[in-house]
């Protein structure tokens, strides 16, 4: 999957190769939305800073996070992933695989392959993705 960058109106038809890999996930097109809006807000914010998004390091994305408004549980979120708290590194896996709070909350270390490099997830309505 390449996503393509967005030019200056931020078209969410440029992200067309992440959105088209949200759809095949099986992901509704509101999620599908939100998350292709999130990516450009970054690629816009990582853009007006001099910093490449496909190279970011955890310290730019703290930097950026930070300019998002936070509600309640956003909040509690980002001070897990933080490691304010031991779940942490689950937090950062799900987010960083896109997954609902539910799929997170569900996650089993069996569902990695051996190499932990892909992940299976029973989603939505039952349905099952392998995720690298």
């Amino acid at each position: 999957m390449t996503l393509i960058r967005t030019d200056s109106s931020g078209e969410m038809g440029e992200f067309s190769g992440f959105v088209e890999y949200l759809h095949a996930a099986g992901l509704a097109e509101r999620t599908v939305r939100a998350y292709a809006g999130r990516i450009i807000a970054a690629d816009t914010w990582f853009s007006a800073n001099d910093k490449d998004l496909t190279q970011a390091r955890i310290g730019d994305l703290i930097e950026f996070a930070e300019t998002i408004p936070f509600t309640a549980s956003s909040s509690r979120l980002v001070a897990v992933a933080k490691g304010l708290h031991p779940q942490g590194t689950a937090i950062l896996v799900g987010l960083y695989l896109a997954l609902r709070a539910h799929e997170i909350a569900a996650m089993r270390f069996d569902r990695f392959d051996p190499s932990l490099t892909w992940y299976r997830v029973i989603g939505k309505g039952g349905t099952d993705a392998t995720l690298p």
